[in-house]
């Protein structure tokens, strides 16, 4: 039996062992269960369900990355932390572009997860996707927690929630006070830094963050370079203002300028230089009613310009180097079919994209037993890209959505959730995404969960308009993919069976999902042939014909029994089958057995010591798979991660020194074969001044 065999086996039975233990522990008596294990307060989200519930309470699953779980990590991207979250892939598509999907097969630009900052939403109507690099807009110091609904979450957040949905929360301006400083400096030419000033502006408590970041990405592979390094340079404002009880306003701010190297690690020589530019401004304004009740206006805007040009010379040196004719001869052909001659250029070339959303949502305490979180809200979207969209250069549309969430305890040990997402836009005109969930409460502490849920995907903007070809006087040169014209709405049906349990005398919190998810009329992707000027071609067309069973089980445990000792350990196993037609002619069936891992973990470990010393190690697991969007086969991996850091002897208790090590004695494989992690040292700093 192989190392990476015997790994799966030991954390198989670790995993039994554990689940055996807790479910002992959450059926014993008195002398496992304590008045605290029965009445401690759990910690809040707002992201289930749109309206503050403990943990035990929530329609769907929730994992919370708070900053200790950050800073124990020693995380430096999105990618470290997200390998944390059971039935998450976490990859890297090149050396600054990263994958990170829930229940996904591996796409370059996975689009079915949700990802929002502060409640602003950050899909990019683009790509289908999110931009972790430039469209977030913060820095990972910024951050207070991570709210991540694990199951569709459409019913609360519309169509980008089909499987899931993150919010990242950054710290409330009035956490801090003073200047910080991180830094990050090592391997692959790493030099980071971030500073956070926070003050007061008259009656406005305020945070500035400006960062600055730079690597030279995945090293060089042996049939060419790989210039996919990063120079990104980011600022944003955050300021909080009350003038009086009732109300609160939140104002956001930010910009980052992102230059890296583009390309597919399939043809390492054909990187070429892009400029991505993000910035965003947002209004959030709360009011406090009567018994508890709330009122929340939220305006944002989102901007987006990109720039990708590959100059390959004149089209006649392009036909003739083809073809193996002379320059004149080429020129001649070309006149003769009506094609003018002149540069001609790969690359996306300008793109940009703008989104204008506005929502006003009401949280209602109905009666003791009832409470509700409704409202609607209204998008603008356009995008630009020429070539992307021929013969057009822009496309827009507005949607509209109303929504509702209410949750019903009628006793003490049950509580009802029912939601819904009500959407219509030009695209698919109107869809509808329910979710039911009953909880049944052990103890405050404890709960069993059953759900079930619809979720409903309007095709993005670009995948229901995109028809990226070259077309010169009217004479097809090139194509690479195109839409249908008639795609309508992914649909999914989920059922989900989950136990958490919370024993706050030891320190531990557990949470057990049991799933199964059918995907049918997803978006995908078939061959067909086409004729181009010069040559027989094919062009990908997307269609809904994407069929899927999911089925898992993923459990997640945290144990903390000091303020001094972290354990965190997740694992997730999926059993995916499904299938796509490749092409139908010739006729080609693509199955999906493989396109996701089957087994996924890992486990951290951390603990402070004396005289300032701190130390973590975390572990990963992954099972081979075949990235999609590459096609290339991934080995089962394991990597090493390990932080060990010093409190600085002077100033605030935050000034520590850290060495980080990733992938420690390794040299693996992400995403695809040319994307080569090696092992990394970084120097991490950071300072608080007062």
């Amino acid at each position: 039996m192989s190392q990476c065999n015997l790994l799966v086996a030991a954390i198989r039975c670790s995993i039994a062992t554990t689940a055996g233990l807790i479910c002992s522990l959450a059926c014993a008596t008195d002398d496992y269960l304590t008045e605290q294990d029965i009445v401690s307060e759990l910690p809040t989200v707002m992201g289930a369900a749109r309206m503050s519930q403990s943990l035990a309470a929530t329609p769907a699953a929730v994992t919370i990355i708070d900053r200790a779980l950050i800073n124990a990590s020693g995380a430096k991207d999105w990618i470290d932390l997200f390998r944390l979250v059971p039935g998450f892939q976490s990859y890297s598509v090149n050396g600054n572009r990263y994958g990170i999907a829930y229940h996904g097969i591996g796409r370059e630009f996975p689009n079915h997860l949700e990802v929002m900052v502060n409640g602003r939403s950050v899909y990019q109507p683009l790509f289908s996707s999110v931009d972790w690099s430039t469209g977030l807009g913060i820095a990972l110091s910024d951050v207070d927690h991570i709210e991540i609904i694990r199951g569709t979450n459409a019913p609360s957040f519309g169509s980008n929630a089909f499987l899931g949905a993150i919010n990242i929360i950054t710290r409330n301006p009035i956490q801090d006070q003073g200047m910080a400083v991180e830094s990050w400096y090592g391997s692959k030419d790493t030099r980071n830094l971030n500073t956070r000033i926070n003050g007061k502006l008259a009656d406005m408590d305020y945070r500035l963050s400006i960062g600055y970041q730079h690597n030279s990405g995945f090293p060089a592979v042996p049939d060419g370079s790989m210039d996919d390094g990063l120079e990104l340079f980011q600022s944003s404002f955050r300021g909080s203002y009350t003038p009086n009880v009732q109300d609160s306003f939140d104002i956001e701010l930010g910009f980052t300028r992102n230059r890296f190297g583009f390309g597919d690690p399939d043809h390492p020589d054909e990187y070429s230089p892009a400029r991505f530019d993000s910035f965003f401004q947002s209004v959030k304004w709360q009011r406090t009613l009567n018994s508890g009740n709330e009122l929340q206006l939220h305006l944002y805007h989102n901007g987006f310009e990109g720039e990708n040009t590959v100059p390959l010379g004149d089209l006649s040196e392009l036909l003739a180097a083809e073809v193996g004719i002379d320059i004149s001869t080429a020129k001649a052909i070309l006149s003769a079919m009506g094609i003018s001659d002149g540069p001609f250029e790969m690359g996306f070339r300008d793109i940009s994209s703008q989104r204008i959303d506005a929502e006003l949502q009401h949280n209602w305490q109905i009666s003791d037993s009832v409470r509700t979180s409704w409202g609607t809200g209204i998008r603008s979207e356009s995008i630009s890209a020429e070539a992307l969209l021929e013969p057009e250069s822009s496309v827009d549309m507005t949607s509209y959505r109303l929504f509702a969430n209410t949750e019903w305890q009628p006793h003490a040990q049950w509580i009802i959730h029912g939601g819904a997402m009500f959407e219509h836009n030009p695209i698919v005109e109107s869809i509808f995404s329910p979710r039911l969930a009953v909880n049944y409460l052990l103890t405050p502490n404890h709960s069993l969960r059953v759900g079930v849920a619809r979720g409903n995907r309007s095709p993005s903007l670009l995948e229901a308009n995109e028809n990226n070809v070259d077309v010169r006087d009217g004479v097809l040169l090139n194509a690479v993919r195109r839409a249908d014209s008639s795609l309508d709405a992914e649909k999914l049906a989920s059922f989900e069976l989950g136990w958490f349990g919370n024993f706050p005398r030891r320190g531990l919190t557990v949470d057990l999902r049991v799933y199964k998810e059918k995907i049918r009329d997803g978006l995908e992707q078939y061959q067909q042939s086409i004729v181009s000027a010069f040559n027989d071609d094919r062009i990908a067309i997307t269609d809904n014909l994407f069929r899927s069973t999911t089925k898992g089980v993923e459990l997640q445990v945290r144990y903390q029994p000091s303020d001094k000792t972290l354990v965190a350990a997740q694992y997730a196993y999926s059993s995916l089958t499904g299938s796509f037609p490749g092409s139908f002619d010739p006729a080609i069936t693509v199955t999906l057995d493989r396109y996701t891992p089957a087994n996924t973990a890992s486990l951290l470990l951390s603990h402070d010591f004396e005289y300032g010393i701190s130390a973590s190690t975390t572990f990963h697991y992954r099972d081979s798979v075949i990235w999609k969007s590459s096609g290339d086969v991934i080995d089962s991996d394991y990597r090493v991660d390990a932080q060990l850091s010093y409190q600085l002897p002077f100033g605030s208790p935050g000034n520590r020194l850290s060495l980080v090590a990733q992938n420690i004695g390794s040299t693996s494989a992400d995403f695809h074969q040319n994307n080569r992690y090696e092992t990394g040292y970084y120097l991490k700093l950071e300072l608080e001044i007062p």
